[in-house]
């Protein structure tokens, strides 16, 4: 369950694969809609568990389910935007988030998953006569960042951060490099 980053709306995931969408105003809670997170073939056409609810913007949401995948979703229309797949995820709370250019989530086999938001692998004339879909992306690149220990939450560090972090690190570096050239014997 996860509300909107302007509170007008509440998604609440299910156990078959579906996002109930309920809208918010000054009357109370009301249900709008319901978008499908299934496949449409094969062992999870009926639907798995919806484990992770991610919103971008008020308009699209990353939605994490136990059939090893992530869908973006657009809550205008309440179509799919993007597909992607490659990590491992069928039993536990897995929570994906996306950054301008990537899309990042933990696996269950320890892997670190890193997408790019759109596949550049993808021809934009007529993707269906090499047999890929427009909106599938299953081209990625992981990490394994603690020896094979489950990953249940990865996150893009803010630049801000990063910057900040950088800094302090130079600090750090500027200040052990004078102290190993002072000597009280001197």
């Amino acid at each position: 369950m996860r509300f909107s980053p302007d509170g007008e709306k509440l998604l609440v995931g299910s156990f078959k694969g579906k996002c109930f969408i309920y809208s918010l105003d000054n009357s109370g809670l009301h249900y709008t809609s319901v978008m499908t997170c299934k496949n449409r073939y094969g062992r999870y056409s009926g639907g798995r568990k919806v484990v992770g609810i991610h919103f971008i913007s008020n308009s699209e949401v990353l939605i994490t389910t136990a059939d090893s995948r992530l869908r973006l979703m657009n809550l205008d229309d309440f179509s799919q935007r993007y597909k992607y797949k490659g990590h491992v995820n069928t039993q536990v709370q897995m929570a994906a988030t996306m950054g301008e250019e990537h899309v990042i989530c933990g696996s269950e086999d320890g892997k670190v998953c890193v997408w790019n938001k759109t596949s550049k692998y993808i021809p934009s004339i007529n993707p269906k006569l090499l047999g890929r879909s427009a909106t599938h992306n299953d081209s990625f690149e992981y990490f394994q960042p603690f020896g094979g220990v489950m990953v249940t939450n990865a996150l893009f560090v803010p630049s801000k951060v990063l910057e900040l972090s950088l800094i302090h690190i130079c600090r750090c570096r500027r200040l052990l490099t004078c102290r190993s050239r002072w000597s009280p014997y001197h």
